[in-house]
């Protein structure tokens, strides 16, 4: 029986995007002249695609991902069968 192959990290990279947009938006916060128009509407032009980049990671994440490891468990109980 040929070995498994590698397993592609499908959790560090992404994660570790989504915890530099969640540290970048804290520090965003802290900057942001919220009594200036164009300040406050600036950052909420960043926000707003930020918070696309999450619902893409996540549908990516629910849709791709955990089909992947459920064809895996399959293949797992059938192998222990």
């Amino acid at each position: 029986m040929a070995p498994f192959p590698d397993e592609v990290d499908v959790f560090t990279g992404p994660h570790w995007r989504m915890k530099q947009l969640v540290g970048s938006y804290c520090e965003k916060l802290s900057k942001t002249n919220f009594s200036n128009n164009n300040d406050f509407r600036s950052f909420l032009q960043s926000l707003c695609a930020t918070f696309k980049e999450f619902k893409m990671h996540e549908q990516i994440e629910n849709e791709y991902i955990i089909g992947l490891l459920q064809q895996r468990c399959r293949t797992c109980v059938q192998c222990a069968l």
